[in-house]
């Protein structure tokens, strides 16, 4: 079962920074400073906002990795993404920005684990607040997040893999960060799934099949 939390409690850092004032609606080609810090590198942006990386010395362990954090013109404030106490192994990907919402995908580090389990994680630039997260503590099963789209209200949906404990086989969940699970089965194809508006789509098999992300 999903296991959804609405909140972080310590994972979120936020960066004050300083810089020129931005506008909602300012063009992502001129960010406000505080969205575009020295030495960062663009990942995506849009009228809302920007998500940038830049090279981080862990303070424990001495080791460089790269950090990621969404920022909102409006807002002027950096917000890094989630990490765990081993934040140069974590890893972070399949990051999609719409409007004032990120989504991406989290594998934190941990001593001992033979694999990172995949996390979802869908961010309000705005605010800072995680809205939602979701994992798999209880689903060992899910190896990967191998699509991912989000929605301007925060909705999002992904296709997840899945290894199965009685044999080589491989499936395959469309599910929503709701908890929804919409399809599920080995013909379906996680690299289809696309969002229209509200309309979400994929292929299953030879079937496209369709769903209302809300």
């Amino acid at each position: 079962m999903i296991a959804t939390r609405a909140a972080l409690v310590a994972a979120v850092m936020l960066i004050a920074v300083t810089g020129a004032t931005a506008a909602l609606g300012r063009s992502p080609t001129r960010p406000a400073h505080a969205c575009a810090p020295p030495h960062s590198h663009l990942v995506v942006a849009d009228r809302v906002g920007r998500i940038f990386s830049r090279r981080v010395i862990d303070t424990t362990s001495g080791n460089p990795y790269k950090a990621y954090y969404s920022c909102a013109y409006r807002v002027r404030r950096a917000v890094a993404f989630i990490s765990s106490q081993f934040p140069d192994q974590d890893r972070h990907a399949l990051i999609r920005l719409s409007g004032a919402f990120v989504a991406y995908e989290f594998k934190a580090a941990c001593a001992g684990c033979e694999e990172l389990q995949p996390e979802v994680v869908v961010t309000n630039l705005l605010s800072g607040a995680t809205r939602h997260l979701v994992t798999f503590e209880q689903e060992p099963a899910v190896g990967a997040i191998l699509a991912l789209v989000v929605t301007p209200r925060g909705s999002a949906a992904f296709v997840d893999q899945r290894f199965s404990d009685f044999g080589p086989g491989v499936s395959y969940e469309v599910r929503t960060t709701s908890g929804a699970v919409l399809d599920s089965g080995p013909r379906v194809r996680p690299r289809s799934l696309r969002l229209r508006g509200s309309t979400l789509s994929w292929r299953d098999g030879l079937r496209t099949r369709r769903a209302r992300l809300r």
